[in-house]
């Protein structure tokens, strides 16, 4: 059985001209990493991306009760990385 991923990210891979590759996350802004090869370029940007959702995670308020009601259960989920 398989399993639809929570979110997709586009990470765009470019050669710089220093000859390191530049791995950019078109869906967060900032989010920038490189490497000497494509594969540490896209490792390197899937840590990036990590590190990028979990600041975004600490940064957004707490849920809040709403129209008198309050919070039943709140969940925290894992992104884990797709093979490509």
């Amino acid at each position: 059985m398989s399993s639809k991923p929570l979110a997709v990210f586009n990470i765009d891979l470019h050669k710089g001209e220093d000859g390191y590759y530049v791995a950019v996350c078109r869906e967060i802004p900032g989010c920038v990493s490189q490497g000497k090869t494509l594969k540490e370029a896209t490792d390197n940007a899937v840590e990036a991306l990590f590190g990028c959702l979990q600041t975004l995670a600490e940064t957004l308020p707490r849920p809040k009760a709403r129209h008198g009601r309050s919070v039943v259960r709140s969940r925290q989920v894992a992104l884990t990385a797709i093979p490509a």
